[in-house]
């Protein structure tokens, strides 16, 4: 068995961690945290609206939140959606791509070089998009609604500041490999 560089292997379990990050992030309904009825929380995510009175319900078009008003789905939103579910797969990409690399130089198999440029390409490709999609919430959907940002939003921005790191470390570390 060759030996794996050490940025090799940090750099894939970076990539792997700012990918769940920004998964959780995605997935919970804490983008937005908002009190539109005199203290009753209202919790905003990308795909759900949760009310500690009504309960949970999907954010669909805007006739079938009847107890919502302020909220709407907005071209913006499906624009924030459409960039954070593109960079997600960028990041897959670059986690994949990244654990190959290793599993390759585990296994004493020529890696092509290649590999590691493409998965920073992809990791940089899926922060670019992660962070355009975090600033368009941030500037037309959060304002809109006047609400706090939650921990959804904040993971969101992690992950893909990991992604970048990891992408980087991934690089470095496969320019040492033979």
């Amino acid at each position: 068995m060759a030996s794996v560089p050490p940025l090799l292997l940090v750099g894939t379990a970076v990539l792997c961690l700012g990918n769940l990050l920004h998964i959780i992030g995605i997935g919970t309904v804490h983008w937005t945290d908002f009190r539109p009825y005199g203290g009753n929380d209202l919790d905003i995510g990308l795909f759900r609206v949760c009310s500690v009175v009504a309960g949970c319900q999907d954010l669909l078009e805007p006739s079938h939140l009847v107890w919502l008003a302020p909220v709407e789905l907005t071209d913006a939103m499906h624009a924030v959606r459409a960039l954070v579910i593109i960079g997600m797969l960028g990041g897959l990409l670059s986690g994949a791509i990244a654990i190959l690399f290793t599993l390759f130089k585990l296994l004493s198999k020529s890696v092509p070089k290649i590999l590691t440029i493409i998965c920073a390409l992809a990791a940089f490709g899926a922060f670019g998009l992660i962070i355009i999609g975090v600033i368009v919430y941030a500037a037309v959907v959060c304002d809109d609604l006047a609400g706090d940002r939650g921990y959804s939003f904040g993971l969101s921005i992690v992950g893909g500041i990991l992604l970048a790191a990891g992408g980087s470390l991934v690089f470095l570390g496969g320019r040492s490999v033979d």
